[in-house]
């Protein structure tokens, strides 16, 4: 549900518009606020694992993300329309913002570390592959049910999430008592919602605007805050204090590099299909299938290779496999024809599915059980602010090619946003290969203890 929401909402905008009488602008909110609030408070979620108990807090999450998507499915066509759905969807995020640590870390604390990297390879592919896939969902709910049916959906998946997590019975974490610091989360929570507000809007504010640098400099100032607080605190409201442990360190920067390519390049194809090939919604989402198949596989044999051979070889690898499928994959749009993508598809798919399931098993296993629940929202947060990051850059380079205020899928526009994801990618690349061999080597001694 977190991660198919992302996408599934897309392309119901038009049918949603035309019922509710929305502006541009409101539509535009009915997507970037789903995504600013569960950007804004992923990390806060985290740390509410920690407090209220890894189950409770996932229970909480569900809870609240149903909720919203029932007020949003009922939304009003009058005047307050536009109100309704996008507060909705902010609370769809939050929830979502609750949901995605807490499953992570459930995942996590149930397998023993020889299966853990299986997993947490299903669990993450399954949520890049719904991703990908909510284009083609939203398409086919939209034109055969209607745009509130993208909404409805989630109350089953939500109900069958509750009844499989009370019969699986994982073991239940107590919540701990610990300070949840005003100031601390103020200006956790307003550093975050402002640098992911600059990054969605610099595409409609100009990246040289000085109200994109001046809400972007706010949010990092609030960052900045929020780390001096952080660390001057004995109990903290996140523990960035993990940040410290190389190994995790590394995952967390090399997953914001991973997310900010990859989800920006899928973004800018499936525009590039549906915009300049003129296919449909749901031929759109059947014409990424060879980007999805390839990350099912590589992601369930990268998991079986991270809990044998630790998460150098593979993260390599998916960056290697990632960066060249990009590249691919943006030269192909100038032939105009979709066989010529397929190639770049597939290695980007294959590039996905190795590298990132690997990063966040390797995350978590590096921390003491305990501590995951605040690692994996660390990890979640700089995951959802690359992806953010990303698709804002992307979309100021496409505009600046194209010299357009509107057109985001030409050839030229096209082909520039996804050599900007192919650049970033290659910087992951180097990163890894760099900090690779220190990495390879202190998982051999952990293993060996």
């Amino acid at each position: 549900m977190v991660l198919l929401d992302q996408t599934v909402v897309t392309v119901a905008l038009p049918s949603m518009g035309r019922d509710l009488g929305l502006s541009m602008s409101s539509l535009q909110w009915v997507v970037n606020g789903y995504i600013l609030a569960l950007a804004a408070f992923v990390a806060f979620g985290g740390r509410l694992g920690v407090v209220l108990g890894e189950i409770r807090a996932f229970q909480v999450g569900v809870g609240l993300f149903a909720a919203a998507s029932v007020v949003c499915g009922l939304a009003p066509g009058n005047g307050a329309a536009a109100e309704v759905i996008v507060a909705a969807r902010v609370v769809q995020g939050l929830g979502a913002a609750v949901m995605l640590p807490t499953a992570q870390s459930l995942v996590a604390n149930a397998f023993p570390t020889g299966e853990r990297g299986r997993a947490l390879a299903l669990y993450t592919g399954s949520g890049q592959v719904l991703a990908a896939l909510g284009p083609l969902v939203g398409g086919v709910l939209t034109q055969w049910i209607s745009w509130r049916a993208v909404f409805f959906v989630n109350v089953p998946v939500a109900a069958a999430a509750l009844l499989l997590l009370a019969a699986s019975r994982p073991e239940r974490t107590h919540g701990r008592r610990t300070s949840m610091s005003v100031p601390q989360l103020t200006t956790l929570i307003a550093g975050l919602a402002l640098l992911v507000l600059g990054t969605q809007q610099a595409s409609v504010w100009g990246f040289a605007s000085a109200l994109t640098w001046t809400v972007l400099g706010a949010g990092a100032l609030g960052i900045a805050c929020f780390i001096r607080l952080a660390l001057r605190s004995e109990r903290p409201v996140i523990d960035i204090r993990l940040l410290g442990i190389r190994r995790f360190r590394r995952d967390a920067v090399l997953l914001f590099i991973l997310q900010f390519g990859t989800l920006a390049a899928m973004v800018h194809g499936t525009l590039f299909l549906q915009e300049t090939l003129d296919y449909s919604a749901i031929a759109s989402g059947l014409a990424i299938l060879p980007l999805i198949v390839p990350l099912i596989v590589a992601n369930q044999i990268a998991g079986r290779a991270f809990d044998k051979h630790g998460a150098r070889v593979p993260t390599v690898a998916g960056f290697i496999a990632a960066t060249a499928g990009v590249g691919a994959w943006a030269w192909s749009f100038t032939a105009e024809t979709y066989w010529w993508q397929v190639p770049g598809m597939t290695a980007t798919g294959i590039g996905i599915g190795c590298a990132l399931s690997c990063l966040s098993a390797d995350g978590l296993s590096v921390v003491a059980a305990e501590s995951r629940g605040e690692a994996s929202g660390i990890l979640a947060c700089l995951r959802q602010l690359g992806g953010s990051v990303g698709v804002a850059a992307a979309a100021t380079v496409a505009l600046a090619a194209h010299g357009s205020r509107t057109d985001f899928a030409s050839v030229r526009s096209s082909t520039a946003a996804l050599a900007l994801c192919g650049v970033v990618l290659a910087l992951g690349l180097a990163l890894a290969l760099f900090l690779g061999s220190r990495t390879a080597r202190e998982t051999s001694v952990t293993r060996k203890a």
